[in-house]
């Protein structure tokens, strides 16, 4: 049966009722409808949804429980006493009302009901099949978003949503966090430090993996990885100030200054972390990056100019405020922030040959009668770089988890692992961290970590948690590399390295064409919908011929 608003959708909607009266009482409908209704906060069927608001069976709901349950079926998101108490009142009270008029209950029983509150108490216990919650949330956000369609509608009328998730990869983050001993607990319930951490297929930019935050879990509620924004710290210098850097001429080994200088009008002069720098003055380009010198990173955004370093934060999917787009740019200081999936996703370019794809959790949705009403199987492509840039950023970062860099003994146990460590004070003049990133990569995935405080104050992550970062990191990413096909990069630290960048060819032609092809192919897709049917199908087939004809060329990327 289509979901098309037409008469035939209609009439198949009166004979199938007519087939299904003939087989079933109305007591057996009711129930069955009642066992597989959507209830809201991610329960099914009225059993689990007595549990979830009410704590006990449904066998022994009350009348105001009932008339609660049953007001919440006209809306399940905006009528369940937890999102909403005062709507769920006001909507029991009208079915309350209509059982009253109809002779159900008698007044007396009506009017104490409409004057009762409503007692909530939690203990649904999640199925197995309802594991993975995060992530759930995080697709039924983008599927509203890029449908329009309902949440209560997508679950309850039969759409299948197809994803990118990849159980392993999830099962990789989900167990880290299990770990005792990483995280600080004072025993109220409440965590004293948060958590986020992302994961992404470089290839596709699909989201394999989300965890979205520690405590107990809330149904569509905050999640971290997608919705929080917080500085990235130092995990920008690779994004905003050393691809820039090799693009511009800049080699593996240049010499670059470390040197604590003022710039600008204000006397801007960052020192690094640890307020030391090189007695020489100078550092090679890769060490500079490895240890995270602030000193090296201002220097080089001042000469290559603020501008292109927001040009290629861009490029790399991160919009740049016209307050943040000041030298402070290059040490991460922004006023809006990025999200765990942001930071993933830029990543991804440097794992994927330089070509960064849109990231999504969904591939396809399709409606009841198997139409296929979104998809998304092949996201626009961006080339932020070629190919010899990308292999020579990664010799770089291969430093930070195996060489001489500031994650030295935080990636996995075996195997490599490129990117990125970072850092957050609480506030200018006060030390104290805030926030701690760990990005890192491998051709197989992109994993952005991270842990802070949601409240600024006197406390520091480096005190509740001095080693627990590196703890959580370490574990995930040993998770991850079991989990995946470990594919080698072929590539060398740039410390090991006897030339001065990577031996590989570049095809920037390729990588545009592709880019302009998949951007004509997306706007159909958003726009077809729009045609009459029979242009619709013309269309569908010609998209359909070029797609073979483009799968069928051995394209470099």
């Amino acid at each position: 049966m289509t979901l098309d608003q037409t008469l035939q959708r209609k009439l198949k909607e009166f004979f199938l009722a007519l087939e299904v009266e003939k087989q079933f009482s109305k007591d057996q409908i009711l129930e069955m409808y009642l066992n597989h209704a959507y209830f809201g906060n991610g329960v099914w069927g009225v059993e689990d949804a007595s549990q979830r608001y009410f704590g006990h069976s449904a066998a022994s709901l009350s009348w105001n429980e009932a008339a609660v349950l049953t007001g919440i079926l006209k809306g399940p998101s905006l009528f369940n006493p937890i999102d909403d108490y005062e709507a769920a009142i006001e909507r029991r009270n009208v079915v309350v009302g209509l059982l009253e008029q109809e002779s159900v209950i008698d007044s007396q029983t009506a009017q104490s009901i409409k004057s009762s509150g409503i007692e909530l108490h939690d203990a649904y216990v999640a199925k197995e099949q309802d594991q993975y919650p995060a992530y759930f949330d995080a697709v039924l956000d983008e599927a509203v978003a890029e449908t329009g369609i309902p949440e209560a509608d997508l679950l309850a009328k039969g759409y299948k949503i197809y994803t990118y998730l990849n159980p392993e990869y999830q099962n990789a983050l989900d167990s880290a966090y299990q770990v005792q001993g990483i995280f600080p607990d004072d025993n109220t319930g409440t965590p004293l430090v948060q958590s986020a951490s992302v994961v992404v297929e470089p290839s596709t930019g699909g989201v394999m993996a989300i965890y979205g935050g520690r405590g107990d879990y809330v149904h569509r509620g905050f999640n971290r990885a997608t919705d929080m924004r917080r500085s990235p710290g130092s995990t920008i210098k690779p994004l905003a100030v050393y691809e820039p850097a090799l693009e511009a001429g800049y080699k593996i080994n240049s010499q670059v200054p470390d040197q604590v200088r003022a710039y600008g009008n204000n006397h801007y002069a960052p020192e690094n972390y640890d307020r030391q720098t090189d007695p020489s003055g100078q550092v090679p380009l890769y060490y500079a990056l490895a240890q995270s010198k602030n000193t090296s990173a201002v220097y080089l955004m001042d000469q290559l100019g603020i501008g292109k370093s927001v040009q290629k934060l861009d490029q790399f999917g991160l919009k740049i405020q016209s307050q943040d787009q000041q030298l402070t740019l290059a040490l991460g200081a922004l006023s809006q922030g990025v999200s765990p999936l942001q930071m993933a996703s830029a990543y991804a370019a440097f794992a994927n040959k330089g070509i960064r794809n849109d990231s999504y959790l969904i591939r396809q949705i399709k409606d009841a009668s198997g139409h296929i009403i979104y998809q998304n199987t092949r996201p626009t492509k961006y080339m932020v770089m070629t190919p010899r840039v990308a292999a020579d950023m990664t010799s770089m970062m291969l430093e930070t988890y195996g060489g001489n860099g500031t994650g030295y003994g935080a990636g996995p146990s075996f195997g490599q692992i490129a990117g990125k460590t970072g850092s957050t004070e609480v506030s200018d003049g006060n030390m104290a961290t805030r926030d701690k990133w760990m990005i890192g990569y491998t051709p197989d995935f992109v994993i952005a970590s991270w842990v802070g405080l949601d409240k600024s104050g006197e406390q520091s992550l480096d005190d509740l948690m001095p080693n627990g970062m590196r703890q959580l990191f370490s574990i995930q990413t040993t998770n991850l590399m079991s989990a995946s096909p470990q594919t080698s990069f072929g590539l060398e630290m740039a410390s090991q390295m006897t030339t001065d960048s990577n031996p590989i060819a570049d095809a920037v032609q390729h990588y545009n064409v592709g880019e302009t092809i998949d951007q004509g192919a997306k706007w159909v897709n958003q726009n077809a919908g729009n045609l009459w049917d029979d242009i619709v199908f013309t269309t569908k087939e010609a998209v359909r011929g070029v797609g073979d004809w483009w799968r069928s060329i051995d394209w470099p990327f």
